[in-house]
């Protein structure tokens, strides 16, 4: 039997914030924000299904999607603004690096 966890007002908030091209996945039990930058890179955001107005802490993990490990991650991103300028900067690189398999 399979459960659906149910997005948080923030995870909602912050999912609108980032932009349609971002969405929801449930990876290893917790609901993450989503982008799969092309058929060699994505990106997981951890730490966005909670309820935390103040203190926000995400993670993002860019994953070779060829081999399943993640190659880079970053930790300590503490508000929206903060976050959306690494994904951009993250998108931008990843975008045109060759897979690194």
């Amino acid at each position: 039997m399979s459960s659906t966890i149910k997005p948080t007002k923030t995870f909602q908030e912050t999912l609108k914030y980032l932009g349609k091209d971002f969405s929801s996945k449930v990876i290893d039990g917790e609901l993450c924000g989503y982008y799969k930058i092309n058929d060699y890179y994505d990106i997981e955001i951890s730490g966005m299904n909670n309820n935390r107005v103040k203190n926000l802490n995400f993670t993002i993990y860019v994953w070779n999607i060829k081999n399943g490990m993640y190659i880079k991650e970053q930790k300590t991103v503490h508000s929206l603004s903060e976050l959306k300028r690494s994904l951009d900067s993250l998108i931008e690189h990843y975008s045109n690096e060759p897979d690194q398999q």
